[in-house]
């Protein structure tokens, strides 16, 4: 009788798994978990580096990095009422101090984001950067969807919003 009492306390107790992954040969699914809604994107060389979830289960975010395409993804999802569109939730996005520097700033619209891109040139002695954040809200979640990649004479200047576009809500 105890052991079952402990073995339904220990279960009650759990946590449930907020963040959920889910890979197919062609794709890779970002959730969270209970969300009605998942960040696609092409699978790819795209590995997994960091995965946090907040301590109340209502926000993930992944840190993602392809050494093909030399470029960073970071997806935020945010149960959260704090914007409730995107152009609210881009706008709160851009507040971050991390971005109080940055210059050449293009705003734009694409498949429900509101997207921004931008070069960062840190203080330090660290290269200069391009960013892309875009931003939507979906069933009651700010996403946030946040590109980068070292700037460099001769690159791509559309390579962060041709990725931008292999992505997908669904």
């Amino acid at each position: 009788m105890r052991l079952r009492l402990l073995a339904l306390l220990a279960i009650a107790c759990a946590a449930p798994a907020a963040a959920d992954v889910v890979d197919s040969a062609t794709e890779r699914s970002l959730s969270l978990a209970g969300s009605s809604f998942r960040i696609v994107l092409p699978r790819e060389d795209w590995l997994i580096g960091r995965e946090q979830t907040r301590s109340d289960v209502r926000s993930v975010y992944y840190a993602l990095g392809s050494a093909k395409r030399d470029m960073t993804l970071w997806v935020f999802i945010d149960q959260t009422p704090v914007c409730q569109n995107a152009k609210a939730c881009l706008d709160l996005a851009i507040k971050n101090k991390a971005y109080e520097a940055a210059k050449d700033m293009k705003f734009s619209e694409l498949d429900g984001f509101n997207v921004v891109q931008f070069t960062l040139e840190p203080s330090t002695d660290r290269p200069r950067q391009q960013h892309l954040i875009a931003a939507t809200y979906v069933d009651g979640a700010w996403v946030d969807l946040h590109l980068f990649q070292t700037a460099k004479s001769g690159a791509d200047p559309g390579a962060l919003l041709a990725v931008l576009k292999l992505l997908a809500v669904k």
